[in-house]
């Protein structure tokens, strides 16, 4: 078939790039037809010539990409698969309506080609480029034409051998969708249709489904098909918990159902769905199937990619409560737990960063305060909550009761109301109350105890709690001073081990500041 000067036209646009230098390829074929050719370049003007002599089939023509203005009209990925393996991934562009062309190379591998309708910057292709890799799952190792992003003074840049060498005969064709050779005019007509633009390609990536998640999940979702089909919808579920919330559950089914090998509906929602809905996870990225096709450099790129603005790169597992007084808390992350011993150095992220640095060894972003009351409030909601036995309670709390109740019930006591001036506390049956002077416990905590963990606010605080309040006391017909009275069932109701998650302090009652 002859070459008309508008096909030849035509082929030198679509296949335009640096036009100081070129390569030549010498084709040469074994006793076993493969072809082993020559290589090299050549540093001057490439002519019509050469063009028409490399469909002619008298020498194979290579074209670098970039041209001296750091620009490019089409772009290659060279896939080194062989044998019927291309077949898969013909057929996934074709459906999918990727806009890259599949070529046969000259040594039976493949070459994806994407054409542009204007020259833009060579780094700009190569980043979609990658992309275009990325939804392919290809190896990272991949080549990529152009494969420079600029070209420095006197450089050529790499070539690649362009198909339809020896168009009559060619073995170096475009693929239709059924894996057939497509004739060299209407392969032209093709690429002339399909011409893209910076914009269109941008709004193709944009709109592809989970474009800004990790790569690696929009792989597999595209795809439809993994050896690890629960891990891969694990982690899914995680990005779509983030995304939509309590709306995921939804999400995840539906893409479970696109997978070609679907786990049962109710099995999904006990396992997957039912874990995400206990604990905040993040992704699987070191586990298989996600390891094997990680970028990471583009998923921190992604709103909710590993490390983005939404996602953190911990998991928030079991979160336990310690009903001690007051209480502690341990929250495995990452599968380590730390310790926490109040609620404050939970909720403003700073204790919590810092125990990740020592037993994580890694120092998390700080995460929006929005976003992390989300993630505390789920894990306050599956709350582990564990009792300490009396005998075992070792805290703040349980030794402030033994010191108020040696304070009440272990020291010698009033044997009349007068006494209660002396530093002793008075039982008033009557009313079932002890009767004593504040300044009295606090002395006794603070000398004989060398209790000073508790502030005298605190101290304020945990008599109120036990239903005491200050109040002014009648020692005879005219005497009276400011004491506080505590009901007896106070110390029964701190025996209990009844443990109060948080307390407020009112002050209702009207009372000297002498009553301290």
């Amino acid at each position: 078939m002859s070459v008309s000067l508008l096909n030849l036209s035509d082929f030198q646009k679509v296949f335009s790039g640096n036009m100081e230098a070129y390569g030549q390829h010498i084709y040469k074929y074994t006793d076993n037809k493969k072809e082993k050719g020559d290589n090299y370049t050549e540093v001057s003007k490439i002519t019509d010539i050469l063009y028409r002599e490399h469909l002619e089939g008298k020498k194979g023509l290579g074209i670098i990409p970039i041209d001296k203005n750091h620009n490019c009209k089409f772009a290659v990925i060279d896939m080194d698969i062989y044998n019927e393996n291309y077949r898969k991934y013909v057929d996934f562009i074709y459906k999918n309506d990727i806009p890259l062309f599949p070529f046969r190379s000259k040594s039976g591998g493949l070459h994806l080609y994407l054409f542009l309708e204007k020259s833009i910057k060579a780094k700009q292709v190569k980043s979609f480029m990658t992309l275009f890799k990325i939804i392919l799952m290809l190896d990272n190792k991949t080549e990529i034409f152009p494969k420079q992003n600029t070209l420095m003074e006197g450089q050529a840049g790499n070539w690649i051998n362009l198909p339809y060498y020896d168009v009559e005969n060619t073995k170096q064709y475009m693929y239709n969708k059924e894996s057939q050779p497509i004739e060299f005019n209407l392969a032209l007509n093709m690429i002339k249709e399909k011409l893209q633009t910076e914009e269109v390609l941008i709004e193709f990536f944009s709109n592809l489904p989970l474009s800004d998640g990790p790569p690696c999940l929009q792989s597999i979702y595209l795809w439809k098909i993994t050896d690890f089909r629960n891990e891969y919808l694990f982690s899914l579920a995680r990005y779509y918990k983030t995304k939509f919330g309590d709306d995921f559950e939804y999400k995840i089914i539906e893409a479970n159902s696109l997978l070609d090998k679907p786990i049962d509906t109710e099995r999904l929602q006990k396992t997957i769905i039912g874990s995400h809905k206990k604990r905040d996870y993040t992704y699987k990225c070191t586990n298989e199937p996600l390891i094997s096709i990680c970028d990471k450099i583009i998923c921190k790129l992604r709103i909710y990619g590993i490390g983005g603005e939404e996602i953190s790169e911990l998991s928030y597992e079991e979160f336990i409560k310690y009903e001690t007084d007051p209480p502690y808390y341990e929250w495995k992350v990452n599968g380590e737990l730390l310790r926490f011993f109040s609620e404050k150095d939970i909720i403003n992220q700073m204790q919590f960063r810092i125990l990740c640095f020592r037993h994580l060894h890694m120092l998390p972003i700080k995460i929006k305060d929005l976003n992390w009351s989300k993630i505390i409030n789920r894990a306050l909601k599956n709350v582990i909550v564990k009792i300490i036995k009396k005998e075992d309670d070792i805290s703040l709390g349980s030794l402030f009761k033994e010191h108020l109740i040696e304070f009440l019930e272990k020291r010698a006591l009033a044997q009349n109301k007068e006494q209660v001036m002396i530093n002793r506390v008075f039982k008033d049956e009557d009313k079932f109350n002890y009767i004593f002077k504040p300044k009295n416990l606090i002395s006794f905590l603070y000398h004989q105890k060398q209790f000073r963990n508790y502030s005298v606010t605190e101290i304020h605080a945990k008599l109120r709690e036990l239903g005491g309040k200050p109040a002014r006391f009648r020692i005879d017909t005219n005497n009276s001073t400011r004491v506080w009275e505590l009901p007896f069932v106070a110390l029964d109701k701190f025996l209990e081990e009844k443990s109060i998650d948080d307390f407020k302090i009112e002050f209702k009652e009207n009372y000297d500041e002498e009553a301290f």
